[in-house]
């Protein structure tokens, strides 16, 4: 627990404005994967503060972190933008987001290697993760425990 405390914390240090956007409140909470093989544990952790939203991907083995990407939401020239920021890329990833309802959001990069499309959809306490493209599908499911 006192992990994801400290999580929270760097989230509120390294939010992204997007002005008054509250069609994606439904993000914000501390997801657990359930889908990892034993002895790893994954998270998604989405934060709101004012009009900020910032998120955390995390992937555990034991006590050691395995990956860490930074996630976000931003308006950029009046565009809605999803920002992924992994280590293996010097510079962040935009995905547009090009279709957003009550617990759905799709973001799309045609031009990324992989993948070229993200979507999230929550049911209740469920989230599910979809990254997409060149013929790929890997879907991640998720609890919310917070």
């Amino acid at each position: 627990m006192k992990f994801i405390l400290l999580l929270s914390v760097l989230l509120s240090l390294t939010s992204v404005e997007f002005g008054e956007l509250d069609e994606l409140r439904w993000l914000v909470g501390i997801w657990e994967r359930t889908d990892m093989k034993p002895g790893k544990q994954g998270f998604e952790i989405w934060e709101q503060e004012g009009s900020r939203l910032s998120g955390i991907g995390i992937s555990m083995q034991g006590a050691d972190t395995t990956f860490v990407e930074m996630l976000g939401i931003k308006i950029i020239d009046g565009e809605l933008y999803y920002i992924a920021e992994v280590p293996q890329n010097p510079n962040p990833t935009l995905f547009k987001i090009v279709e957003l309802r009550d617990g759905f959001v799709k973001c799309e990069n045609p031009e990324h290697d992989f993948p070229k499309v993200i979507t999230y959809e929550r049911k209740q306490d469920q989230l599910q993760a979809v990254i997409s493209g060149n013929g790929q599908t890997m879907s991640f499911s998720f609890q919310k425990i917070n």
